[in-house]
């Protein structure tokens, strides 16, 4: 930046020092658009080219011409009042020769009002007009492409240093309105261009040039407005766009379509997007209010990084921000290769308010093989005014369609599933203070939405006025992503933890990105049970435990063990000697006493909590204890001899009795008579786990509130231990109507179970310092132990706040909003 300036200064102190000026009425030149003073300017210009350099001044008047062409040390002045037409003969502005410098849009010929190539130390200044009588400029030869038909622009610089343009107004272009092609030190400062006459009226070219500073303008095309590109292989490098206002019914700040030579170091600052003061109906335009804000492309190869977009506020166009890495893999000339996918990498999108957005939602898109890496977005608000309507958009995300090698812009896909932000291919990505506003709330769609992401980093991201939509959905997004957005561990920060019991394949795979948003407890959810841990006598299985351990530990998330003493998934060589006969209650208890050791010391200070004894308790209402090998060899007492090793092993830990249907009258009192007779005998138990499988309707709220107050007179700590609320109904009432609907999960049994949980969780919060923690089972619907039990009969159940694609269902905002 300190270079640039330094350059900027030495380029007005060398133009002033040849102070002599050249007027061109001097010339010849005549204060009469009907005549032409294309000669007489030119010989000013050669006049003063041929004496050093100077100023050819255009007086106040009204000039028509054709091609003005500048050379070395010459500025061109346009006082006030002086206004230079552009002739609309096309036989006045023949075609240049073809420079050096190969470029995409050679094919169409080089042809301007005010030309240079090879020049030095140029420039255009005054607070003078110069008017291209824009739609009278009609195509001189049919090209496929339309911006080279052989229109004239307004400026055309080629392969030109140390240039100045300053204050003047430009209007009306037969086409682009200034293109600047591999230039170097450009310093374009306080112009005013109003350019809604023709097609690919771009207010501002910037083609493949460097060290380049474009500020305190005034912008508004028909095309794009401000506009880099490269169409040959020089790169856009050291670019500056400060204190803009910018207009376009296209794009009003973009970088591409063309990229051949890359864009590297280009900051964007301070500007403003606002609608267009232009009344008539767009030109080449897709829509008067524009379609991006800002638009980062990069499609025919090249390389786009260090981008800085900071403190813009835009206003009204249909696209906030539109950034896009394709393979439209268009050659700059013929007979070389076609480029490969370019690289897009470091941007930077900062302090962004857009308001009045419209239907085509901001994205970020690479494409399969292509991912655009390491971009930031931090304090954006992005307000959407749209309504779009359900059937009117695409609906899966997984059905947008890449169209790698379409033309790069948002029409593309008309609605996105997503009404504030689309990202996909995209390795390292980043929102933080990131706002979705929406300001119709009958607006159909998700604001926002990730798929294929590696690497997914979220802070304070908000969505207002969301209603009962889902906010954000991710589809693929992999490991090792770490976010800090609110999640439930958040919104229940004070009143108790946010559990989840995990295997390792949701530590070690796509699940880690939801977990660590929204939870902030793991249980062991099979690993540490007898039979999966201790299989044989002598071999002890430690890699799944350990996975989920180190996954928590590196996380600093709490770890409740589950569980130490249960009837199930039990060897069966713990209850037999070597010949087969059962073994002897001294035997039994004491493998039960070196199991305990071991595996809790392994652990030790890592656990926390964990359930001890697990389901002890008998299904038959007739007896009090099931009848399971445990209390067959031992009687009763294996339950405090475990509560007793426990202790002993980890006298820190917090030892949990575990069970279900606690909510049952009849069966809770047999808990509590089992706890009570633990307690009065010294056994260190310290709390009660409520298994809490429930449906659409068991439990009632007196129930479960009549629950928690037993047990809480017991002195003990209570959690709910494996949360989920199945949409099947009991076995008693699946009659055969049930039997023949559809295995579906209807939008009427999602909203029954956001009622359920909604009901459950009312109770939790008004027992907050009793109920020390809720653990779900399971991330989400994807991995539910519910569809392998036989009661499911072969159907899917959708117990959890995460569908199958992790993405949050109407219970979990149910239990948000509170």
């Amino acid at each position: 930046m300190k270079y640039l300036l330094t350059v900027t200064i030495a380029l007005l102190y060398s133009l002033q020092a040849a102070a002599q000026d050249y007027n061109i009425l001097q010339y010849g030149a005549v204060n009469d658009t009907t005549r032409l003073s294309t000669t007489a300017i030119n010989k000013a210009v050669e006049a003063c080219y041929g004496r050093g350099g100077g100023r050819v001044v255009i007086p106040a008047g009204n000039f028509k011409s054709g091609t003005i062409i500048l050379k070395n040390n010459v500025e061109l002045h346009l006082e006030r009042g002086a206004t230079l037409y552009a002739s609309v003969n096309p036989q006045d502005f023949p075609q240049q020769p073809r420079p050096a410098y190969r470029s995409q849009k050679d094919p169409g010929g080089w042809f301007a009002l005010i030309y240079a190539a090879g020049a030095n130390n140029i420039a255009i200044t005054g607070s003078g007009v110069i008017d291209g009588q824009g739609a009278r400029q009609q195509p001189r030869h049919a090209q496929p492409d339309g911006d080279r038909d052989g229109r004239p622009r307004n400026i055309l610089f080629i392969s030109c240093n140390n240039i100045t343009v300053k204050e003047v107004s430009m209007y009306n272009a037969g086409i682009w309105n200034q293109h600047y092609l591999d230039c170097e030190d450009v310093m374009v400062d306080g112009i005013k261009v109003y350019n809604h006459a023709n097609r690919n009226n771009d207010g501002i070219d910037i083609d493949g040039c460097r060290r380049f500073v474009l500020s305190n303008s005034i912008i508004d095309s028909d095309d794009d407005a401000i506009v880099l590109k490269s169409t040959g292989k020089a790169g856009c490098e050291d670019v500056v766009i400060n204190n803009c206002i910018t207009s376009s019914f296209t794009n009003a700040i973009k970088c591409g379509t063309e990229s051949t030579g890359g864009f590297k170091r280009i900051t964007i600052s301070n500007c403003v997007v606002k609608p267009s003061k232009s009344k008539l109906p767009p030109i080449w335009g897709r829509t008067n209010i524009g379609i991006t804000g800002i638009s980062l492309e990069i499609v025919d190869g090249g390389t786009m990084e260090g981008v800085n977009v900071n403190n813009i506020v835009i206003e009204g166009t249909e696209c906030p921000v539109y950034v896009r890495l394709g393979n439209r893999g268009r050659p700059y000339m013929e007979g070389i290769s076609t480029p490969a996918p370019g690289i897009m990498r470091d941007v930077q999108l900062s302090n962004i308010t857009a308001y009045n957005a419209g239907n085509y939602c901001s994205s970020i898109t690479g494409v399969p093989g292509a991912l655009i890496e390491n971009i930031s977005l931090n304090n954006i608000h992005i307000i959407n005014r749209t309504a779009v309507k359900a059937g009117d958009y695409i609906r899966d995300a997984l059905q947008v369609p890449e169209d790698e090698k379409g033309y790069p812009e948002p029409t593309t896909w008309k609605n996105l599933p997503s009404s504030g932000l689309f990202i996909r291919h995209v390795k390292n990505i980043r929102l933080s203070d990131v706002t979705f506003e929406q300001l119709n709330p009958a607006d159909a769609r998700i604001p926002l939405i990730g798929v294929d992401i590696e690497h997914l980093f979220l802070h304070n991201v908000h969505y207002s006025n969301n209603q009962d939509k889902l906010p954000a959905q991710w589809v693929g997004v992999t490991e090792h992503a770490t976010t800090t957005t609110k999640g439930l561990k958040d919104y229940y920060n004070d009143y108790f933890p946010i559990g989840v019991s995990v295997s390792p394949r949701n530590v070690s795979g796509g699940d880690t990105t939801l977990i660590l948003q929204q939870f902030n407890s793991l249980t062991t959810e099979n690993v540490l049970k007898f039979g999966s841990v201790h299989p044989e006598e002598q071999r002890y299985n430690w890699d799944g435990a350990d996975t989920i351990i180190s996954f928590a530990q590196a996380h600093h998330l709490k770890v409740r063990g589950h569980t130490l003493c249960w009837h199930q998934q039990t060897p069966a060589w713990l209850f037999v000697d070597r010949k087969g006969a059962p073994v002897s209650k001294e035997v039994l208890l004491q493998r039960l006493k070196e199991h305990i050791f071991t595996v809790m010391q392994r652990y030790r200070g890592k656990i926390y909590a964990w359930d001890v004894v697990n389901e002890a308790i008998s299904d038959d209402s007739t007896q009090f204890l099931r009848n399971s090998p445990w209390y067959r060899i031992c009687g009763e007492e294996f339950i405090e001899k475990a509560f007793i090793y426990a202790h002993e092993a980890d006298p820190d830990a917090i030892l949990f009795y575990n069970d279900y249907n606690t909510e049952h009258p009849e069966k809770r009192e047999r808990i509590y008579r089992l706890l009570k007779k633990l307690l009065d005998n010294k056994v260190p138990v310290q709390g009660i786990g409520l298994q809490a499988h429930w449906n659409l309707t068991d439990p009632a709220q007196k129930e479960l509130i009549a629950t928690i107050e037993r047990f809480r007179a017991l002195g003990l700590q209570v959690q709910i231990t494996e949360l989920d609320i199945s949409v099947l109904p009991p076995k008693s009432q699946r009659d055969s109507a049930w039997l023949a609907q559809p295995d579906a999960y209807t939008p009427q049994l999602e909203q029954q179970q956001a009622a359920q949980y909604t009901s459950v969780f009312n109770v939790f919060r008004q027992y907050k310092g009793v109920l020390t923690g809720v653990t779900f089972w399971n991330v989400s619907d994807k991995y539910t132990w519910l569809d392998r039990t036989p009661s499911a009969q072969g159907r899917k159940n959708y117990p959890l706040l995460f569908d199958s694609r992790l993405r949050p269902k109407k219970a979990y905002y149910a239990i948000t909003e509170f």
